[in-house]
């Protein structure tokens, strides 16, 4: 299994569990709490890939012995 696939299983599944709290708790967020809200996972997400990437894509290091 790929990374990528690994990644989506994990946020599926972490959405698929935390869903009932989320039916249960509705949030009440006014247009200014939306505003602070937005921009920490649009800027959170793709950083997270690009680090994660570059670090797969660098050769491993060796294992001491």
């Amino acid at each position: 299994m790929n990374v990528g696939a690994m990644v989506l299983y994990r946020f599926l599944f972490a959405t698929i569990a935390l869903a009932p709290l989320l039916l249960l708790h509705r949030p009440r967020f006014t247009r200014a709490d939306w505003g602070s809200l937005l921009p920490p996972p649009s800027l959170g997400i793709p950083l997270q890939f690009l680090i994660q990437f570059s670090g797969l894509a660098s050769p491993p290091s060796p294992t001491p012995r």
